[in-house]
């Protein structure tokens, strides 16, 4: 299950695809919006840009807590050592809300695959107490797979949750290939957050860089402004 109780509407979805899309609904984004490269700006419809010395990014959101029935976010900020904790209210810019929106996803897809992997260790145990030595090895009923099947079905999306569809699953795939699908999935797992871990550096990058800039501009503008009061002084 997939949960974000305490936002509005709150999430609560056995599909993680499905939870990613109302999270995206909820914070504004649009379906081909998955990462701050992603991002037109970090403008907002309410004009909110950090062009100001009192604005500040949000490098990410490391965690969640609910405060005296408030929901909160652990926030690191770029190019500060402090961590403070904000309620959503507070995330006004794009880049800021899609910070939020990556928290959520980097922690359901780590339940995702610990799901997999729960399954895979608990086939694993099934079979070594079989004890495939023995001519006595003591078969699971055919009604057993089909709920591991069934299960495995659930949580890849491969076939509807209630199980419509699942007869025929069993039928054309052996255990041992969904075993490889969970495999797979779990090294689909790894890319993706190699790949946001990567688009997270570069946007760090792009934004100091843009920082740097702007810091050049403001000191060009105060220089002139200097020598234009130096001018009118002489």
């Amino acid at each position: 299950m997939f949960k974000a109780l305490h936002l509005t509407p709150p999430i609560e979805e056995d599909d993680i695809e499905i939870a990613k899309k109302k999270l995206k609904d909820i914070l504004g984004f649009t379906e081909a919006e998955n990462g701050f490269d992603d991002i037109d700006s970090d403008i907002d419809d309410e004009g909110h840009h950090p062009d100001g010395e009192e604005f500040y990014v949000v490098e990410k959101v490391l965690d969640r807590s609910l405060v005296n029935g408030v929901q909160k976010f652990k926030v690191k900020w770029e190019g500060h050592e402090d961590i403070t904790w904000e309620p959503l209210d507070n995330f006004v810019s794009r880049g800021s809300k899609m910070a939020i929106f990556l928290y959520y996803v980097r922690r359901w897809e780590k339940k995702l695959e610990k799901m997999a992997v729960s399954d895979e260790a608990r086939k694993e145990k099934s079979h070594a107490d079989g004890n495939p030595g023995s001519s006595k090895v003591r078969a699971k009923s055919e009604q057993e797979s089909k709920n591991e099947v069934q299960a495995v079905c659930s949580i890849f999306g491969q076939i509807p949750a209630d199980g419509r569809g699942c007869q025929s699953s069993f039928n054309r795939t052996s255990t041992n290939d969904f075993l490889k699908t969970i495999k797979e999935e779990q090294k689909r797992g790894i890319e993706r957050r190699k790949k946001r871990e990567t688009l997270e550096k570069q946007m760090k990058e792009e934004r100091l860089r843009r920082n740097e800039e702007k810091d050049r501009e403001r000191r060009m503008k105060q220089l002139k402004k200097d020598l234009g009061s130096s001018s009118d002084e002489d």
